[in-house]
């Protein structure tokens, strides 16, 4: 046997091999990459999902986007949001160059309307694509990779020995994560133990990112609406009273155009109720029922910006906790606490 006919047997066998298994990733089309319109969810890799989404299934779907790292990833479930079908595309740990890997995409490839932006330091502290989630290459890599075998096994992992699956109902971005639980005394203790750095550092790279997805929203014609995270009160105080949140925020801040934008802060008095209610958190994220307050005040701000006229806010100008005593949606503390020996604290 020649070495011409050896290598055309080989590359025939190859052939024969990889082909049935390319055919079958794209007939699959797990990601909406190539033909298919219907629902697709995330079975693994968030990020990665995400990411190979935003080519073509999130462009042809939606008209909206929710971005941020887990602060507005998570139960913050876009299909609340009335008016628009927005895709949460937030992403767990994320950086703004990860954000801008995915929502840049998403917004060059589609007609979107609208883009919400979670802020916070978490976003601007480093930059870069961390690990090796988001890669063009995985594009190809969704027909040839290891990645088509690893969604495979995940999906028969389901089916063999079914568990709660947080990605469930994930068609529209978001997850039910699981969120650890404490008492009242625990949680103030964990916040002011893992606070909001005082000297908050912004990395250049990510600054410049960040700029790239608000400048990329604005040469198409994107609506931003753009809110701080609502941190807990313990959990930020160091930050304000160094005066290193009001200066991380006039930086931010400079990045927008004020007079289109709508930017708005969620630490701000107003939401004060929301920021001192323990069973509005779950750990530094919000409860199920502190994304409700959150969601029904984006709500607003959306319509706001089409009625062009003031609503009533969703937070009582008060000591009342509107998260105190919603059965079944708030951090697990002790319920029976009594709402005046709650306020006390």
């Amino acid at each position: 046997m020649t070495s011409k006919i050896f290598f055309a047997c080989a590359a025939g066998i190859l052939a024969l091999l990889v082909l049935p298994f390319v055919a079958f990733n794209f007939l699959n089309d797990d990601f909406g990459l190539f033909w298919s319109d219907a629902p697709r969810r995330i079975w693994l890799q968030e990020k990665t999902s995400k990411y190979l989404m935003s080519y073509r299934y999130i462009p042809r779907n939606f008209d909206g986007l929710l971005i941020g790292p887990s602060y507005s990833d998570g139960s913050m479930d876009t299909r609340r949001l009335q008016g628009y079908r927005i895709y949460n595309l937030s992403m767990e740990g994320a950086n703004a160059t990860e954000l801008k890997a995915a929502t840049v995409n998403a917004i060059e490839r589609g007609q979107m309307r609208v883009l919400i932006i979670c802020l916070g330091p978490y976003i601007t502290k480093n930059a870069g694509i961390k690990g090796n989630e988001i890669n063009e290459k995985e594009y190809l890599g969704s027909l040839f990779s290891l990645l088509p075998l690893k969604l495979a096994e995940t999906k028969f992992e389901d089916r063999r020995q079914p568990a709660h699956d947080m990605w469930a109902g994930s068609e529209w971005g978001s997850a039910d994560l699981p969120r650890q639980t404490y008492s009242w005394d625990a949680f103030i203790r964990l916040a002011q133990s893992e606070p909001v750095e005082s000297e908050i550092q912004i990395n250049a790279t990510a600054y410049r990112d960040l700029a790239a997805i608000i400048r990329a929203a604005h040469q198409h014609d994107v609506q931003i609406f753009a809110y701080y995270f609502p941190y807990n009160v313990w959990a930020v105080q160091t930050a304000v009273e160094s005066g290193d949140w009001s200066r991380y925020q006039t930086r931010t801040n400079a990045l927008f155009d004020l007079k289109r934008d709508v930017v708005w802060d969620m630490n701000a008095p107003d939401y004060d109720s929301l920021r001192q209610d323990v069973s509005c958190y779950s750990d530094g994220h919000l409860s199920k029922s502190g994304i409700s307050l959150v969601l029904a005040d984006i709500q607003r701000r959306l319509d706001e910006n089409r009625l062009h006229r003031s609503l009533t806010s969703v937070f009582p100008r008060s000591e009342h906790l509107p998260c105190l005593g919603t059965l079944g949606a708030g951090s697990g503390f002790d319920r029976n606490s009594k709402l005046a020996d709650a306020g006390t604290h």
